[in-house]
């Protein structure tokens, strides 16, 4: 398939692993640059392994995002490795096993500064560069992608292209 995506970048958070991984591998295969984002120093190397070996192109940046600090590294991380952001998918996030009884506030908080308020910091920090988005927990598309074509992720199905017929 071809989403007319050579030529962009695309930040994937936690495309170290996982469904960030495979997504960051998609939008390789479809020509954009993938910054591939890790926590740690080397955690990007298999994402990026494979993306090269499918001769894809990719930068591993770092930061880590339940952080001001963390995620300030990142900003400065990616700005050193491109000069834009065109597409931003905020991947990242954690599933802990915790129940209604056991849990108390503090485990509720940590999970939503986790998975809510880090991607709330990255998106501010590239939201100017990358355009609007296309719905909460969905891909941002860059203006130059016609909306007929824009790429929806909604957090809990796999990715789809998205048509005027489905709006």
């Amino acid at each position: 398939m071809d989403l007319g995506l050579e030529g962009k970048v695309a930040l994937v958070t936690g495309s170290f692993r996982g469904t960030g991984a495979g997504i960051a591998t998609v939008l390789a295969d479809e020509g954009a640059t993938v910054l591939v984002h890790g926590l740690e120093p080397g955690q990007a190397d298999g994402t990026l392994r494979a993306i090269a070996e499918a001769h894809g192109r990719g930068h591993a940046v770092v930061g880590d995002l339940r952080t001001e600090h963390g995620t300030a590294a990142l900003v400065a991380d990616v700005r050193n490795a491109v000069d834009r952001v065109d597409i931003l998918i905020n991947n990242y996030g954690v599933a802990e096993g915790s129940d209604w009884e056991s849990s108390d506030t503090e485990t509720w908080h940590g999970s939503y500064d986790t998975n809510v308020v880090s991607a709330v910091r990255i998106t501010q920090a590239f939201l100017p560069t990358c355009g609007r988005l296309a719905g909460a927990g969905w891909c941002s598309s860059p203006p130059s992608v016609p909306r007929d074509r824009a790429i929806a992720f909604p957090s809990t199905t796999q990715p789809r292209v998205r048509s005027r017929r489905s709006r």
